[in-house]
């Protein structure tokens, strides 16, 4: 309940709009996704990258909110909601009273966890899918639980493609049960109900010329590259679409082998943090040395499903948070079993001070999100609703801007000349330019946009901030002349100037 309101706060106080990395894909594609189905229209090739189910929930839950922001927000905390209450659930009956309370804690204030229960994204919605799944098949033993078991692991993968995995790992827990008969019933039903709900997307996606995950396959490169975030970005987020992957398999083997070893270290010391990590150890050696570590063992197989697969792909956090339960369930069994033993006294301290810490982190991860998140694109949305008018379009690098004024957003090219610029702006049909800070960073040959006391023509200044700076223009039919100023190199270096003391100004201004 207490993470549930902190979330709902963070989430509808502090969060006003996405990030500039995740979150961008809601602006840039759910947000279409989720119109179009509101519309009547289901476009089966939308979802070679990820599944449907994320686009259908924003879509369903917007008919009541009416704003698809606020929906993603919503979904995003409900779904964290139930990932707490479903972990709950398995580790109560698992691994016993104090042990499930101590996961969900250690779960509850995780920095990654807490950061994506209000973000507008499919994570956190995926992972409540796989959780569900993954208690269903924790706790229930029979038929009926089995089919919903398999079903919830099915919609998690129609929600991400990789989540998937969980299906073989699910497998191998029925199978390795007694008797077998029940196993094998129990195993048949979850496969069943599993190929059923992705079959029913599947099926007629594939009938209509679009194979799922296609994307994933195709754009396979970027996911085994090592390079920063604004290069790949480039290569691969631009709209263009990527490059077949032609790794060869010595690569793809290498590449997982080293993988396991990076992405165990990343876990523990990004995801978990080094006080959890330090616990979970602790209570993972105490538990083997005590023999007390069986509850543990039907939690393997699921955890080396979803874990190996990720081993080859360059690591973020993002894509291992759904393995934070079984990560941290030797910690909070440790912790529980100590706790039971009456040696509380040394195991309370060391559960408490991790907690603490990570709860610390977290409030430090979140802070910084919030004076990271591009406000001034909600002031700049606005100036340009006010003057818009229905069928004009936003160039911004990103989707925001033209989302905060209900228009459709149009990606700033990779052009290098004003002229062409201009070309671009006539053919797209833009209407007004956006130019921030960020644009500044990936486009910098048009960094003299910023300051608004450049004149160029064909650009007419109608919003600006100082402060995360931006500047805001009405386009018309003479962008791409040649500006006054051009030729003068004493012109062009007072206007580079400007912007280089703005941006200083910003950053200096910025909290710590």
């Amino acid at each position: 309940m207490v993470a549930g309101l902190g979330l709902a706060w963070v989430a509808f106080a502090l969060h006003p709009v996405g990030d500039y990395f995740t979150e961008s894909d809601f602006y840039a594609g759910y947000v279409a996704g989720a119109r179009g189905i509101q519309q009547g229209r289901f476009d089966f090739g939308r979802y070679g990258a990820y599944g449907p189910l994320y686009e259908l929930a924003l879509a369903a839950v917007s008919w009541a909110t009416r704003d698809l922001f606020v929906s993603a927000r919503a979904i995003s905390v409900a779904s964290a909601i139930a990932v707490l209450a479903t972990s709950w659930a398995w580790a109560r009956r698992r691994l016993g009273d104090a042990a499930a309370a101590w996961l969900v804690a250690l779960l509850a204030v995780n920095p990654t966890f807490f950061r994506y229960g209000y973000s507008a994204g499919t994570d956190m919605l995926s992972f409540a899918c796989f959780s569900l799944g993954l208690a269903l098949l924790l706790v229930r033993r029979d038929v009926p639980g089995a089919l919903a078991g398999g079903a919830a692991a099915g919609a998690a993968a129609l929600t991400r493609y990789n989540l998937a995995s969980l299906f073989p790992g699910a497998l191998v827990v029925w199978l390795a049960r007694r008797p077998w008969r029940v196993a094998g019933r129990g195993a048949a039903a979850f496969a069943l109900a599993f190929l059923a709900v992705v079959g029913a997307f599947t099926i007629p996606s594939i009938r209509s010329g679009h194979r799922p995950g296609a994307t994933l396959l195709h754009d396979a490169g970027f996911y085994l590259e090592d390079a920063p975030a604004t290069r790949l970005e480039e290569r691969y987020g631009g709209g263009e679409p990527a490059p077949p992957s032609a790794a060869p398999a010595q690569h793809l083997a290498l590449r997982a082998l080293t993988g396991l070893a990076t992405h165990a270290r990343e876990d523990a010391m990004t995801l978990l943090g080094w006080p959890v990590a330090a616990l979970v150890l602790i209570g993972l050696a105490w538990l083997l040395a005590t023999r007390t570590a069986g509850p543990l063992a039907e939690l393997a197989p699921p955890f080396a499903a979803v874990f190996l697969p990720l081993a080859p792909v360059f690591y973020t956090e993002r894509y291992s948070m759904v393995l934070l339960p079984l990560e941290l369930a030797p910690a909070a069994l440790a912790l529980g079993r100590a706790m039971e033993r009456r040696r509380g006294w040394l195991a309370v301290p060391l559960g408490a001070a991790a907690l603490l810490m990570t709860a610390v982190a977290c409030f430090r991860l979140q802070r910084l999100e919030q004076l990271s998140i591009p406000v001034e694109t909600l002031a700049a949305g606005r100036a340009i609703h006010a003057r818009a008018h229905a069928g004009d379009r936003v160039l911004a690098r990103k989707a925001h801007v033209a989302f905060a004024a209900g228009l459709e957003p149009v990606l700033f090219p990779d052009v290098r000349t004003l002229a062409e610029l201009g070309e671009f702006c006539r053919r797209e049909r833009v209407r007004f330019l956006y130019f921030s800070w960020y644009e500044l960073r990936l486009r910098p040959q048009f960094g003299f946009l910023l300051d608004t006391s450049a004149v160029v023509p064909g650009l007419t200044p109608i919003h600006a901030t100082v402060y995360k700076p931006e500047a805001t223009y009405r386009v018309g039919p003479e962008l791409g002349a040649t500006p006054a100023w051009w030729r003068d190199p004493a012109a062009r270096d007072a206007i580079r100037a400007r912007v280089n003391a703005l941006i200083a100004r910003a950053t200096a201004e910025t909290p710590p």
